[in-house]
């Protein structure tokens, strides 16, 4: 099956890169890897008109309720506004109903699990908390990631590398699909496209990821 194409999320430039430099030198790595447009911007303010237009992707919509989308939809055909193309909802390898957030918010990296939350988006002060905790934060969730990290472990395969490579070459996402990457420093997208040019993973671990899914589910 063919697999899908990954875009580069620039929502970080303008925080996490802020300089010309590092926002150059941001690039430049990304092109490296063979992505070479951003497909959500939303703090690349359009200083450059007509590049802008060049690097950035189509108009989407991310974390709205299928009725949401549909109102949505309905009030750009009624005012003449640019509708969205493209929709983001959740999708891992945990949870499959919509496409959104493939590393559960950081859960799939195990440390939630393993009670290491400082400095993730499980952390008691995390803003984000609130939302991420109902879905993910709860028993049957952390013994499917103990059950998971049990299997990948000896393989020397981390939680974030199973994710990264199961969506890429398990998932039902193909050639027309897009898997939009971030990140807030550059090591993270060279760990996350040499985790993804791994290929396929081994078929014990996605024989767990299935069996995990479907005790969930």
């Amino acid at each position: 099956m063919p697999r899908p194409n990954t875009l580069f999320g620039g929502c970080l430039i303008g925080t996490s890169f802020t300089t010309p430099a590092q926002v150059q030198e941001l690039l430049d790595q990304v092109k490296s890897f063979g992505i070479d447009r951003i497909d959500t911007a939303a703090r690349y303010s359009p200083t450059n008109p007509g590049f802008s237009e060049r690097l950035l992707g189509e108009f989407g919509l991310s974390n709205f309720s299928p009725e949401l989308v549909a109102e949505f939809i309905a009030v750009c055909q009624e005012k003449d506004y640019i509708k969205s193309s493209v929709y983001q909802d959740l999708y891992n390898l945990l949870s499959r109903e919509s496409e959104q957030t493939p590393l559960a918010g950081g859960f799939l990296t195990g440390r939630a699990t393993r009670g290491d939350t400082e400095g993730t988006r499980y952390a008691p002060d995390d803003q984000i908390t609130a939302t991420l905790s109902p879905m993910y934060d709860k028993p049957a969730m952390h013994t499917a990631m103990s059950d998971l990290l049990d299997t990948i472990g000896p393989l020397e395969i981390s939680g974030a590398e199973a994710y990264l490579r199961w969506l890429h070459y398990h998932s039902s996402l193909g050639a027309e699909d897009c898997v939009v990457l971030g990140a807030s420093k550059i090591i993270q997208i060279v760990q996350n496209m040499t985790d993804v040019a791994k290929g396929p993973l081994p078929e014990v671990v996605v024989q767990k990821i299935d069996s995990l899914y479907a005790k969930l589910h």
